[in-house]
């Protein structure tokens, strides 16, 4: 029956952006969580998902470390659609 949690964000990525998350691994908090929620280059976040996310990436300085400049506003405009 498939997951039935309620998935209030989402955030489609190029296969590059993939790439990226690959990439970056576990140098920094901003990535791991995306990966695990990235299905068909789509992240899927719950609100509580996001107010985690947030909270890492804000932790860290509120910047994405290795990220190009493009994914990094792309990435900003996400966290900044948390409600």
């Amino acid at each position: 029956m498939g997951d039935l949690r309620s998935h209030c964000y989402e955030l489609k990525l190029a296969d590059d952006e993939v790439r990226a998350l690959d990439f970056v691994g576990n140098r920094y908090a901003w990535a791991p969580p995306l990966l695990e929620c990235c299905h068909e280059n789509v992240v899927r976040f719950t609100e509580c998902e996001m107010w985690e996310w947030a909270d890492a990436v804000n932790d860290e300085g509120g910047t994405f470390p290795l990220a190009s400049p493009k994914f990094a506003v792309k990435l900003h405009e996400f966290m900044n659609s948390l409600i």
